[in-house]
């Protein structure tokens, strides 16, 4: 039969615990040591830190960081005043400060000036104008009056119309034409040559624009003149370039604007003078208006 272990009574276990708890409390140099249940590991376990955010970015702390002293700044600023104004209420500002930081570096002189020579002077020379009283006189001076020669010493007329009237034209009677007069003299009829004083009476035939007249209907008398020149722009005739022309007894003509035409009448040559100054010297009186 085989051999069955019996179990052991409860205070010899104890026992035993007890004598295997006082032989593991003991080292091979006899020293006594107070058993630690936390003992047990050969060494304990590294305590790790909470981890930072911070540190694993690569952010140094403010704290952790090394502060380096700035250099020197070669600007010095003196220390700053307070001004304050006569109001009570304004606020003190800052005076302003000086610096001293080195001045702008000063521009080289400019080059001394070339010496200016005086310009040559032109040999042509204006001569300085004349005084006004000078320049009056030599605008009022009259030419000198051409000599009288009889340029035409001869002319005929053709007869026109059932008047019988002599054709005659304003350069017929051109006083510059005939005597190269200009200006005309107060005698010129004793220098007028015997085919002109030979019209006076006669009955002529002429052609010419009429002169603006102060009235324009039921004229009664009109001033003939040369061209339209004179007509339209109220340039002064000459004594030759214009006629003095009287209707005849009854009739009336009206005022004729702007193109010539024909007048027949007796012609009459007389020197009309006043205030010294020749103003008439042909008329043509008995006068009948073609305007044809």
């Amino acid at each position: 039969m085989p051999h069955t272990a019996r179990p052991q009574s409860m205070p010899a276990l104890l026992a035993a615990l007890c004598l295997g708890l006082i032989s593991g409390c003991q080292n091979d140099d006899a020293g006594f040591h107070a058993y630690d249940e936390t003992s047990r590991d050969a060494a304990p376990a590294a305590v790790k830190a909470p981890s930072d955010p911070a540190s694993q970015s690569g952010i140094v702390p403010a704290s952790a960081q090394t502060t380096k002293p700035l250099p020197e700044i070669a600007q010095t600023v003196a220390p700053q005043a307070h001004v304050t104004t006569g109001d009570p209420t304004s606020v003190e500002r800052p005076a302003a400060t000086e610096s001293t930081l080195p001045s702008e570096p000063t521009l080289p002189a400019d080059p001394p000036a070339l010496p200016q020579t005086a310009a040559p002077e032109l040999a042509l020379s204006i001569p300085p104008a004349p005084p006004a009283a000078v320049a009056l006189a030599a605008v009022n001076t009259p030419l000198p009056a051409r000599k009288l020669e009889l340029l035409i010493p001869e002319k005929s007329f053709s007869v026109e119309g059932p008047d019988g009237a002599l054709r005659v034209s304003f350069d017929d009677v051109d006083l510059l034409k005939v005597l190269n007069a200009d200006p005309v003299p107060l005698d010129v009829e004793q220098h007028l040559p015997a085919w002109l004083t030979g019209l006076n009476g006669k009955t002529v035939r002429i052609r010419g624009w009429m002169f603006p007249p102060p009235i324009e209907k039921e004229l009664p008398a009109f001033m003939f003149v040369r061209d339209n020149n004179i007509c339209c722009f109220g340039r002064k005739a000459l004594i030759y370039d214009k006629f003095g022309v009287r209707m005849r007894s009854g009739e009336t003509t009206d005022y004729i604007q702007g193109r010539p035409f024909d007048v027949v009448g007796r012609m009459r040559v007389s020197s009309r003078i006043d205030d010294g100054e020749l103003v008439w010297l042909y008329m043509i009186d008995d006068a009948v208006v073609f305007d044809q």
